[in-house]
């Protein structure tokens, strides 16, 4: 079986359908920034986003976690269809919801997507407004941080520490609660995305892999079968 899993979109459905037909893979997962929320918290590409995924789907089936500019909370009103774990957005368009798992062809994958929000973890949950930025809490891991079936997780942080070199300067950024979930669950794959750089990095047993925004990279799913 083989899985190819793409970057953030950014409401680009002519990219992400390219990538899609030049591919033979089994499976695609998608990091995020689908553009289809109405609650985009960049508004002035959110009409055209909305636009483009409304009346065009992508050529084969993908799921999606939550990015950071898409919002979670929206995502219920396209709901029509729950599967596997799975909310069918529309034909080959499927959502995977922050701190959930979905089975498919054998394989667990699990999803904790959107930014860490220290301000509703902290202070009673407090939500963010649709207009503000897609986010998780530490909360969000209770269904998942004790499974150990799990082959996948997809994340949209990184793990700390995740060397970046910018402009001849090398540095480390990432989230360590990131790296302490990967830990505990230990999947045979963590894909989580990243502007600019595709690298794998070694976490106890599991390979942890940044996936750029627009691209695609393909991976053997043969040894978790």
């Amino acid at each position: 079986m083989k899985l190819g899993v793409i970057g953030c979109i950014n409401g680009c459905i002519d990219r992400l359908n390219k990538l899609l037909l030049s591919s033979n893979a089994d499976l695609f997962l998608c990091m995020g920034d689908i553009g289809i929320l109405k609650g985009s918290y960049y508004n002035n590409n959110t009409g055209y986003m909305e636009r483009e995924i409304e009346y065009r789907s992508p050529v084969k089936p993908v799921i999606f976690t939550l990015a950071s500019q898409d919002t979670g909370k929206l995502l219920h009103e396209f709901n029509k269809t729950h599967l596997n774990g799975l909310f069918k957005i529309k034909d080959n368009l499927y959502y995977l919801p922050v701190g959930k798992t979905c089975y498919y062809n054998g394989i667990n994958i699990a999803s904790l997507g959107g930014e860490f929000n220290s301000l509703s973890y902290y202070k009673d949950r407090l939500k963010l407004t649709p207009k503000q930025r897609a986010s998780y809490t530490l909360n969000d891991f209770i269904d998942i941080v004790d499974r150990k079936d799990i082959d996948i997780v997809l994340t949209y942080e990184s793990p700390y520490p995740f060397l970046k070199v910018n402009n001849c300067h090398i540095y480390n950024y990432g989230k360590k609660d990131i790296t302490e979930l990967i830990k505990k669950i230990n999947p045979f794959y963590h894909f989580h995305r990243d502007s600019d750089t595709h690298k794998s990095q070694i976490i106890n047993y599991s390979t942890s892999i940044s996936i750029p925004d627009g691209c695609m990279f393909e991976y053997d799913l043969g040894v978790i079968e």
